[in-house]
């Protein structure tokens, strides 16, 4: 930002080899919070180990939802005739209301897996722009007029993205993310012991509550049950009302819970 009234706060700019994520970055954004409301900052940013990964951070000091400020991203490339094939790429992690974004506005999805590799597999097609989706889920860019980007998740090149959006349209970052509504979201965790990891899949109980909701979701939401690092089932439940969609979350994960004191 040189030659302009941009004014720049670093923070947590000088690693030692062992602190670079030690209470900072986008693994805790508590002190970035803070700093911005103390010197009256319109917005930061928050990146991980390799800045691959980007937190945005309102004036309040509050987080501000990557997947709507990716609909303004997508949004601003078709008016102006540069999203190839008119065409973006999302994981099953992207909210649901990026889905009806979409379609109101006659943009077309490619869902992939939930990894790095398989986003990069069908970027190679030539589209140019995918979204992991979550809280701190990257933005991976491919190319854009022909001309090609970083293929990769960046998320410095997110950071000045969402900037030249702000100072070109004179807008807020929360005015920008307002283009999108964010479906309710409900996640809950169900600690299970590492003898029972796979196992639940089996239990027909689990499979028929998860299939009840489902079908009384239907496109306007969707449920997400799988496995973590750690023992423990996460369940993930979006939908357009919140108290239907945390009742269906409370369901199946003490569904879950009674089925495995079941087997025991």
């Amino acid at each position: 930002f040189k030659n302009s009234s941009v004014k720049v706060f670093l923070m947590n700019s000088e690693p030692d080899g062992t602190n670079i994520n030690r209470g900072c970055g986008i693994g805790d954004i508590s002190s970035l919070s803070e700093f911005i409301r103390e010197k009256g900052c319109n917005v930061g940013f928050a990146l991980n180990g390799d800045a691959s990964r980007c937190i945005c951070v309102d004036s309040s000091g509050a987080p501000c939802d990557n997947d709507r400020l990716f609909a303004a991203f997508v949004m601003i490339l078709k008016e102006r005739g540069l999203l190839a094939e008119n065409t973006v790429v999302v994981t099953p992690l992207m909210n649901t209301g990026f889905s009806d974004f979409a379609e109101y506005n006659g943009i077309s999805l490619k869902s992939t897996g939930k990894t790095e590799q398989h986003i990069a597999q069908l970027m190679q097609k030539g589209y140019t722009a995918a979204a992991m989706g979550g809280p701190g889920g990257g933005v991976y860019f491919g190319s854009i007029g022909g001309r090609s980007l970083s293929n990769t998740f960046d998320g410095i090149l997110w950071m000045g993205i969402i900037l030249g959006m702000m100072c070109t349209l004179n807008c807020t970052l929360n005015e920008l993310a307002a283009i999108m509504e964010r479906y309710p979201q409900v996640r809950l965790s169900v600690r299970i012991e590492e003898k029972m990891r796979e196992i639940w899949k089996n239990i027909p109980e689990v499979g028929d509550v998860i299939e009840k909701y489902s079908a009384e979701l239907g496109t306007r939401g969707k449920i997400t049950v799988r496995e973590e690092i750690e023992p423990v089932i996460s369940v993930t439940v979006e939908g357009q009302d919140f108290e239907m969609t945390n009742r269906i979350a409370v369901d199946i994960s003490e569904t879950i819970e009674k089925s495995l004191k079941t087997l025991k």
